[in-house]
Formats: C-alpha cells, sequence, structure tokens
C-alpha cells in the first residue's frame, strides 16, 4: 500500500490491518500497482521505505514489474536497503540522510556520536549548531528532530558519498533541506549520485537547495515551489500530488 507513515492517525500499524480494512479508513490508501496506474509513464516514482516489515513485499513487487527502472527506492535504513538488494537486485537505490532512529534515545546517541567525530574548532562549532536548533523544537518537532539528529553530520556528508556509491550500490542520496551544501551537491555529482532535498514546503528554502545544486525536491506544495524554482531540480509530491 502507498501511505505517508508506517501507522494510521490512531498510531495503529498498517502492517498488522488487513486489505478490507486499510480500504475503510477514510481516503483509503491506493496499492502500489493502482499508485503507478495514476502516473503518466514517463513519470519516475520514488518509495520512501518506512519499515524492514515492507522489503519482502515490496521485492517481489518490483521483481514483477516490467517498468521498474523507473522506481526508486529510498530509506535512511541501510539495512533495508541491502535485504532489498539482495531480493531484488535491480533495484536503484537512494540513501537517506539523516537516519533520525525511531526513538528518542537513538536520536541523542547519533548526535553525540557526530559530534566525536569532529575535533577542535569544528566540534565547537557543531556544538553551537545543535544548541540553535534546540529552540525550535516546541514549534516544528519532527523538523527540528531531523535537524538536531543531522546537524553534526552536515559538514561530514560530503565525504560519505563515495561510501553510498561503492559500498552501498546507490545511484542517489535524499537529504533534509538542512544539510543540503555545495559542497554535498558536488561530491554526489562527482560520484555519479542524484541529490533530493526533503522536505521543502517554504519558497526561500527551494530557492536555497536549488542553487546550491539539488536534483530533486520533495515537497507538499508542488505548485508553490514549482512557482519560485524554474530549471533544476525537478519536483516529487510527497504526498500523492503530481510531479513536474
Amino acid at each position: 500500500m502507498l501511505h505517508h507513515d508506517a501507522r494510521t492517525e490512531l498510531g495503529i500499524p498498517l502492517a498488522t490491518l488487513k486489505l478490507r480494512e486499510l480500504r475503510r479508513m477514510k481516503g483509503g490508501p491506493l496499492t502500489l500497482d493502482e499508485g503507478v496506474d495514476e502516473l503518466d509513464t514517463a513519470t519516475r516514482l520514488v518509495l520512501d521505505l518506512k519499515s524492514t516489515e515492507a522489503v519482502e513485499p515490496l521485492a517481489r513487487w518490483l521483481q514483477r514489474r516490467p517498468d521498474s527502472s523507473r522506481i526508486f527506492v529510498c530509506t535512511e535504513r541501510v539495512d533495508a536497503l541491502r535485504a532489498l538488494q539482495l531480493r531484488a537486485p535491480s533495484t536503484q537505490i537512494w540513501q537517506t540522510f539523516p537516519n533520525v532512529g525511531r526513538h528518542a534515545h537513538e536520536r541523542v546517541a547519533r548526535v553525540v556520536a557526530g559530534l566525536f567525530a569532529h575535533r577542535g574548532r569544528d566540534a565547537l562549532r557543531i556544538a553551537g549548531d545543535v544548541a540553535g536548533v534546540v529552540g525550535r523544537i516546541r514549534m516544528q518537532p519532527n523538523d527540528t528532530l531531523a535537524r538536531l539528529a543531522g546537524v553534526p553530520w552536515r559538514r561530514l556528508l560530503p565525504k560519505l558519498m563515495e561510501a553510498v556509491r561503492d559500498d552501498l550500490g546507490g545511484c542517489g542520496v535524499s537529504v533534509h533541506h538542512a544539510l543540503v551544501t555545495p559542497e554535498l551537491c558536488a561530491a554526489a555529482h562527482s560520484n555519479g549520485l542524484t541529490v533530493t532535498a526533503w522536505t521543502v514546503n517554504e519558497p526561500d528554502v527551494a530557492r536555497r537547495v536549488s542553487e546550491c545544486g539539488v536534483d530533486m525536491i520533495t515537497t507538499d506544495r508542488v505548485q508553490a515551489i514549482r512557482r519560485v524554482v524554474h530549471t533544476r531540480p525537478r519536483l516529487v509530491g510527497s504526498s500523492g500530488e503530481a510531479v513536474g
């Protein structure tokens, strides 16, 4: 099924529900086949993998699709990407950054690990960045948690692009917009990787990441962002909107 979150609005895991139960939901989700049928045949489809439980059925689905070459799968879960590659080797994958984890303690551990990866003045600058982000958590909790987990890695991301290509076999990266830099885009492109910025709903943010050199933008506001981004990048609707 195509659904933005791994749980319903009531917090019920989708994986525990039968198809008929999902169909009774308000605006019941589409199956993957139904979703693809709604799109133009030239449109590329990016699937954001939300859980490892979806790997096996997704691999079976990809293997029987004659047009799988236009389908990409992204997630921060490296284990899920590797498992998907084993079951459907021709799958085109993108690694998502940052990996914010599923629980608060995972986010804290990643921030601490990132801080220890820096030295001297660089570590002090990163600590200042973290302090600046924490102040936003009440106003925008989800976005702030993504920023918080990613801040320590902002300056390190360009160095990871070669590993995404060689160790993971990825063809692109999907990066939270706060972590997008010209250096990241240059490093990704030099390794033949596509760069997607997520989730960009503000015009000034769209302009910034576009100037950094991203290839694609994930947004909930396709039409509004299209008005301020006239050349690169392509736009990807994160809520089922048409793409362009």
